[in-house]
Parts: C-alpha cells; sequence; structure tokens
C-alpha cells in the first residue's frame, strides 16, 4: 500500500494513489477536483468498460487511494449437435413386427455465441447471448408393421377409413385393402368418399404454424394403380367439406 499525504493548505494540492494494471502511481491534483479529473491529470487512458472505485464524480478533499479494474469482453462461438429423433408409422399392409426404414435421421447444427468478461485479465464470467440453428434435425421415420390374421368380411362396395393418420380403402372383402396415403399427416377433419366411390376427399394438416394454416384439402383417386394425392388449393377447413349431391 502507497500512503497519500495531503500537501499544506498553503498549496491546496492533494496526493493520490492510483492503483491500476498492477502498479501504483502518485498524482498531486487540487483540492476539491473529482476523481475524473485526476484520471485526466495522470494521463491514464480509461476503457468504456473500466471500473473505477470510487466513482470517477468523487470530490477529492484528502488523500485518497483510486482503484481501476480492468475490464474487456471477448466472444466465442461452439457449434453443438442436435440428435435426431425418432418417429415410427404404424402400417397395416406389412406383417406384425416388421420395420420398414422410411427416411433415415439427420443430426442438426445449431451455433451459440459466448460472451467471456474479464477483470485483470482473470475471467469472471461466461455468458449465452445468442443460438443460431444452422441446420435443423430430420427425423428418423421408421414403418411398423401392425398386420394381423382375420377373417374376411364381405362389404358391399367400398370402405375407406384412416388409421394413424394414413388413409386406406377396402373393397368387396375386408380382405382387399390397400392404403392410398401413408404421409400420417391427416387430421380427420374431413375424409368422404365420392358417390361413385372414385375419388376420396381429405384434409391434411398443415406444415405451416397453426396460426397461419391449420390444414388443406386434396383429393385421391381410388381406383388408379399409383394414385397420387392431388392439392384442391383449399385451407383452414374446420367443419364441413363434402361432394356436391347434384354434380353429373
Amino acid at each position: 500500500m502507497v500512503a497519500c499525504q495531503a500537501n499544506t493548505p498553503e498549496q491546496g494540492l492533494v496526493t493520490c494513489s492510483l492503483a491500476v494494471d498492477g502498479k501504483f502511481l502518485m498524482v498531486e491534483v487540487p483540492a476539491g477536483s473529482t476523481i475524473q479529473q485526476a484520471l485526466e491529470i495522470s494521463a491514464i487512458a480509461i476503457n468504456n468498460l473500466d471500473r473505477i472505485d470510487p466513482p470517477t464524480y468523487t470530490l477529492i478533499t484528502a488523500p485518497i487511494k483510486i482503484s481501476i479494474t480492468r475490464i474487456r469482453e471477448s466472444f466465442e462461438i461452439e457449434e453443438i449437435t442436435i440428435p435426431f429423433t425418432q418417429q415410427k408409422v404404424r402400417n397395416e399392409s406389412l406383417p406384425q413386427g416388421q420395420t420398414v426404414l422410411v427416411q433415415p435421421g439427420v443430426n442438426g447444427n445449431q451455433q451459440i455465441t459466448y460472451r467471456r468478461l474479464y477483470e485483470d485479465d482473470v475471467e469472471r464470467s461466461r455468458t449465452e447471448v445468442k443460438r443460431t440453428t444452422l441446420l435443423e434435425p430430420k427425423p428418423e421415420i421408421i414403418m411398423v408393421g401392425v398386420q394381423t390374421p382375420f377373417s374376411a368380411v364381405a362389404i358391399p362396395n367400398k370402405l375407406a377409413y384412416i388409421t394413424a393418420g394414413n388413409a386406406w380403402i377396402m373393397h368387396r372383402t375386408t380382405g382387399e385393402r390397400r392404403s392410398l396415403v401413408t404421409t400420417a399427416d391427416l387430421d380427420g377433419r374431413i375424409f368422404s368418399l365420392s358417390p361413385d366411390g372414385k375419388w376420396l376427399l381429405f384434409s391434411r394438416k398443415s406444415l405451416k404454424p397453426a396460426n397461419q394454416e391449420i390444414n388443406t384439402l386434396w383429393i385421391i383417386s381410388t381406383i388408379d394403380e399409383n394414385p397420387k394425392p392431388i392439392d384442391l388449393k383449399i385451407s383452414n377447413i374446420i367443419h364441413f367439406a363434402d361432394w356436391s349431391p347434384t354434380a353429373v
């Protein structure tokens, strides 16, 4: 410690010690000066983050010690892996217990920015300030067979039904069934066969956020061998959509 001693009242000067950068400096300032003026007289460079004790507005009326803590910050970026999840889709066309990989999983990637704060070159804190997803993870989708032996039952025409978000159709008997839509995203709000049984009208969950779009309306042929769903470009169907009873 360096002692501070006031000069004679006739001089009107106060001697102060400044602790900075591991050193002690002496400076004389007129009585009544502020800490800020003492720093200016001593020609010590002060950075924006530096901490000064006592505060710079303090008046100097007696010998005083001024401590300057050098504070600096740095930013570092860290990349982390986001593990993919697994989704299982039930499929009645596969024997029970059999699995088929529909979509391989892909890990995602995130970038995290940290702020590191140092006081006199000693790290005091490390804080996350930003997180950015560079690559969204892609889930692994596995189709799981749930087909079980059953006795076929005759039906008069066609019967369409939903299971696990997929559309299926039976013709003449329950033993003759095949999948129409296997995307596992039918929401069940709209699901209707055309009067001649050749088309199926259905709604699917939207990929957009729910506050923008709830679902979309589609049709698909029930007679084509490899039918493709047709987007009707209609969305947000909540209560009703059906075939026209008078259309030819």
